[in-house]
């Protein structure tokens, strides 16, 4: 290679793959680019490149069966049902998904914790996902499939060879819907590589999952199919979005309800379970306990009390081991509990106290998401202190972390699902009605946000846009922080779920009145800062159900103001919050409610040149389509809950109530016209060349394609109500 100064570029011309690596560059006159691979033909070998790409996929954490979240099953316990899921796994002709299912509390988790730990030893098991709706990530369906590839990456080298090419050329897989991200994930490397293996989804049914079949399992159906090597295992309560999704006809599924068990065999293990607990107990704490314990009877009644549910006989345990007093004195509690005292220390509860102690457990158990004792102690008017002192009487049905920053949790549904039923728990004393409990929070909510909120809270500058501040994380934690946070996106929830609480609402009606009055904007201001703009529609939907039962005429004419103000100042507000006392209150009519209230707020460096229009106009929200040229049609769904829209390339599918985007579906042909099935389950669009395609909502996969040979194409379509036919009108005039 020629010196530089040599104005002669034909050394290079024409040349390909020039490699000058361990060359050095002189009198380099311009910018000079190096960039240096291991390997220069496939750098996907390298190892590291590997795993950046692999770190980049947003994934749950600990979720996994080796995290220690769950514990095995007792050796010599509940070996039946593991023999038949063994059984399952081992023949390659079985159906590809296993599906454990039973009510909360009869040992699920547990078999899975033991299934995934002998799958693993015998190297069969690929992934683990334990679902939890205690946490964000691990009740989140949309990062299954992105957790399960990612394991599946790191337990064979083949696995990821495969993956991260996929990812390299797909960096916003996160995004596409979970058959998509199912299909890319998955399929295509179990299909690359022919590999077999184990896959483990434990309490599918605490996911979030708003639709009528379950998402997951709907991917699932469609994809299944394709990796005949493939075993799922997945656990879960019965529920019908669940049950519903198990009877796709294309899932082909092998079932063990847990409550056709033999009970005897169930009380044979529980049994076992109980003594050799009560035995480990006894020899761990000798001091606390004098002569022969625990006594058969002690045993018998306790298994007794369990009608047949692990989780039951692991709370009482739990309780029975509590360091705050002497396990022969709680066993007794159990086996003869007094008839009208409060068990813990019973002359030293008074009625504030026991009133405290109600309102701790019902706000954990109805929070609408875990919280952190401080954070707690905070809404609920309470120092920190307070709640640590009640929290010390409730380990054996609460998961309480010994961190200020990590959220106290309940130990098993169950838990919650016993002290809310008042049949099943008729001791006034313990339980929680929830309804009345609601009100509470939610009026307790409304005077935290009364307390906090105000104006530009975080310290923007004045025209900033939300993601242009830099410290814009540091300054959430700061200025708002969980408790506010909380208050902000679950009060309206809170008062929604009361309305069965009875007695006098005129209290909340003058909360609620009060918060749209003076504190909407800084309440919207919150919102958006946080990312959950949106919220603020559903609250508003949330407030006008609850006014269904409790009327206000001049409070709904204000949610409806509301309403109107937040739609039509949405998109600005959601990418600046400061934008609603710039753009969003200038614009608002003149003789609207929300600016006659709040025209003392706006940053009066704006100035209009056209005069605003003193009423609402007819139009409620504009949604961006785009769906490459001109929007040729729009559907609404027949619950009302969805819209779509349809344009030359492509059909959207729009949140009605937000106007965000739910679905996208991409086509190569002219569309003409879009129509829900009557259950909003499955969406037709008729294309130009003879054809309409129906997909499937949930999925977002073509379900059918019709397609005639008469040259003539659809000009509009529509459904049947009982979704078996589909009716269309062709330009040749005939239907």
């Amino acid at each position: 290679m020629q010196d530089s100064s040599h104005d002669d570029p034909r050394f290079s011309r024409g040349a390909l793959n020039i490699n000058a690596k361990g060359g050095i560059f002189n009198q380099v006159g311009r910018d000079q680019y190096n960039q240096h691979y291991n390997n220069y033909n496939n750098p996907m070998n390298n190892e590291m490149v590997a795993d950046a790409y692999l770190a980049k996929l947003p994934c749950a954490v600990r979720a996994g069966y080796s995290s220690g979240n769950h514990k095995p099953c007792l050796k010599g316990t509940r070996e039946g049902v593991l023999w038949d899921i063994e059984a399952w796994e081992a023949d390659e002709m079985n159906e590809s998904v296993y599906w454990l299912k039973g009510v909360a509390g009869c040992g699920k988790s547990t078999i899975a914790q033991t299934f995934a730990e002998r799958s693993g030893a015998k190297g069969n098991l690929g992934a683990s996902f334990f679902c939890s709706r205690d946490y964000s990530d691990r009740r989140n369906l949309h990062l299954i499939f992105l957790t399960l590839a990612r394991d599946l990456a790191y337990w064979s080298a083949d696995f990821k060879t495969a993956l991260v090419p996929i990812i390299r050329v797909n960096p916003n897989v996160q995004d596409d819907s979970l058959p998509v991200q199912l299909e890319k994930l998955l399929v295509r490397p179990f299909k690359q590589t022919g590999l077999s293996a184990t896959i483990v989804v434990d309490a599918l049914d605490e996911c979030e999952d708003k639709e009528p079949v379950s998402e997951f399992l709907s991917a699932l159906a469609v994809h299944v199919d394709s990796m005949p090597m493939v075993r799922f295992f997945i656990t879960g309560r019965p529920e019908d979005r669940v049950r519903s999704g198990f009877k796709l006809p294309s899932l082909r599924t092998k079932e063990l309800p847990l409550h056709d068990v033999d009970s005897a065999t169930v009380n044979s293990d529980i049994k076992s379970s109980v003594t050799f607990r009560l035995n480990e107990i006894a020899t761990r704490r000798t001091q606390s306990i004098n002569g022969h314990w625990p006594s058969d009877r002690d045993i018998a009644v306790i298994l007794k009390k369990t009608s047949g549910l692990f989780i039951i006989a692991s709370v009482i345990l739990r309780f029975i081991d509590s360091s705050v007093a002497s396990p022969q004195k709680r066993l007794k509690l159990i086996v003869d509990p007094p008839e009208s005292t409060i068990y813990e220390g019973r002359s030293g509860i008074d009625v504030r106290f026991f009133d405290r102690l109600h309102l701790v457990v019902g706000s954990i158990v109805l929070a609408l998401k875990p919280l952190p004792h401080a954070s707690l102690a905070e809404i609920l008017e309470m120092t920190p202190e307070d709640i640590w002192i009640i929290l010390t009487h409730l380990h054996s049905v609460l998961i309480v972390p010994e961190s200020e920053s990590e959220p106290i949790r309940i130990l098993h549904k169950s838990f919650a699902d016993f002290i809310t039923d008042k049949e099943r728990c008729p001791d006034a004393r313990h339980f929680i009605d929830a309804p009345p409990h609601h009100s509470v929070l939610g009026i307790l909510c409304l005077k935290l946000m009364k307390m906090r909120l105000m104006k530009n809270i975080c310290g923007f500058p004045r025209y900033a846009m939300n993601n242009n501040v830099k410290d814009l994380p540091a300054r959430r934690e700061l200025c708002i922080a969980v408790p506010l946070s909380y208050a902000c996106s679950s009060w309206a929830k809170h008062i929604q779920l009361s309305s069965q609480a009875g007695g006098s609402t005129s209290s909340v009606l003058t909360q609620v009145n009060e918060f749209f009055t003076h504190h909407l904007l800084s309440w919207l201001e919150v919102l958006s800062i946080e990312e959950h703009l949106h919220t603020a529609i559903y609250s508003l939907h949330d407030v006008r159900l609850w006014l269904t039962e409790n009327p206000n005429q001049d409070l709904s004419d204000l949610i409806d103001n509301c309403e109107r103000f937040v739609l039509w100042s949405f998109d600005g507000v959601m990418l600046s919050a400061m934008q609603i006392y710039h753009s969003a209150l200038s614009w608002t009519p003149t003789s609207s409610s929300i600016r006659q209230l709040y025209e003392r707020k706006m940053m009066t460096e704006t100035k209009l040149v056209n005069a605003v229009s003193p009423t609402w106009d007819a139009c409620i929200r504009i949604i961006p389509v785009a769906v490459g040229g001109t929007v040729r049609a729009v559907a609404f769904s027949p619950s009302g809950a969805l819209i779509a829209g349809c344009g030359e390339c492509a059909v959207k599918v729009f949140d009605a109530k937000t106007g965000m985007n739910r679905a996208t579906f991409d086509e190569h042909k002219f569309i003409t016209s879009v129509a829900f099935s009557h259950d909003d389950g499955f969406l037709a669009a008729g294309l130009w060349g003879r054809t309409i395609n129906l997909w499937d909502v949930q999925t977002g996969t073509i379900f059918r394609a019709i397609k005639w040979t008469v040259p003539s194409s659809p000009y509009s379509v529509a459904f049947s109500s009982c979704r078996t036919m589909i009716a269309s009108s062709i330009n040749d005039g005939t239907v």
